[in-house]
C-alpha cells in the first residue's frame, strides 16, 4: 500500500513540477525576440516583399541596372554569341540557332523545358537559356537573321 501511495506522490510531484515549469517559460517568452511564423505573417508580409524584389529585379531597379537588363540583338547567318560569364538569352520567333561548345557533354541549360542543350543542339524559340559560364560555349545563327535577348556579358563572333 505503502508503494503504491509513495508512486502517487511522486506521480503528482512530477505533473507539478511540469505545469509549474510550462508557466515558467509561458511568462518568460517574448515574440518579439523570438517570432512565431504564422500564416498571416507569410501572406501580409512575407509575400509582398518576396514580390516587390522580383518587380524590381525584373525592372532593373537592383543597382546595376546594366547588367539586369534584356537587350535585343539582331544577328544575320553565321554569326556567333559567346559568353564572358554567365549569360541568359532568349530565341525570338523567325530565327533559329544551336549550341556551341567546345567540350561535347558539356551545353547550355534550357530553362524552359529543364533540359541540357549539347553541341549542335537547336535552340527553341521562347525558351529562356542559360550559359553558365564565359568557357566558349554560345549559340551559333543558322537562319538568315535571327533576334536574341541577351542578358549579360557577350561577345559577337
Amino acid at each position: 500500500m505503502k508503494t503504491k501511495r509513495t508512486k502517487i506522490v511522486i506521480l503528482g510531484l512530477l505533473i507539478a513540477a511540469s505545469l509549474s515549469f510550462v508557466a515558467f517559460v509561458s511568462a518568460t517568452y517574448n515574440s518579439e525576440e523570438d517570432p512565431l511564423v504564422t500564416l498571416s505573417y507569410l501572406t501580409d508580409v512575407l509575400v509582398p516583399q518576396m514580390k516587390s524584389q522580383i518587380i524590381s529585379s525584373l525592372s532593373g531597379n537592383t543597382g546595376n541596372s546594366a547588367s539586369n537588363i534584356y537587350q535585343v540583338v539582331e544577328l544575320t547567318y553565321g554569326k556567333k554569341i559567346l559568353a564572358k560569364n554567365s549569360l541568359e538569352l532568349i530565341l525570338r520567333p523567325g530565327g533559329s540557332a544551336i549550341v556551341v561548345s567546345p567540350v561535347a557533354t558539356q551545353g547550355i541549360s534550357d530553362l524552359t523545358s529543364g533540359t541540357e542543350l549539347l553541341n549542335n543542339t537547336n535552340l527553341s524559340e521562347n525558351h529562356s537559356c542559360l550559359i553558365p559560364r564565359g568557357d566558349g560555349r554560345g549559340i551559333l545563327i543558322t537562319s538568315e537573321k535571327a533576334y536574341i535577348m541577351i542578358r549579360g556579358e557577350y561577345e559577337i563572333g
